[in-house]
């Protein structure tokens, strides 16, 4: 994914805030930071965010967009006794 440097201004502070804002309600600093997703194949963005977030928390990247294929493989395990329901 290509990110052109205006869209890049206006995302990158915003998920950056946003990313401030779970680690908040988390009580403090979170095991990790995953970014996932198509904003995770683009290297600007990856390099844009870090100044904002390496603080809270170590940052894993992650690209592409298999999310809901995982949640999903995941959510089947379940049934099948593979993986413990967790709640959060």
């Amino acid at each position: 994914m290509h990110f052109h440097s205006s869209t890049a201004k206006a995302v990158v502070p915003c998920e950056g805030g946003w990313i401030g804002a779970m680690t908040a309600v988390l009580h403090g600093r979170p095991d990790a930071i995953i970014l996932t997703g198509d904003m995770a194949s683009s290297e600007r963005f990856v390099a844009e965010i870090t100044p904002y977030i390496y603080a809270l928390s170590t940052i894993q990247v992650f690209p592409g967009s298999l999310e809901m294929e995982a949640l999903a493989e995941a959510a089947f395990r379940v049934p099948t006794g593979q993986e413990a329901l967790m709640t959060y």
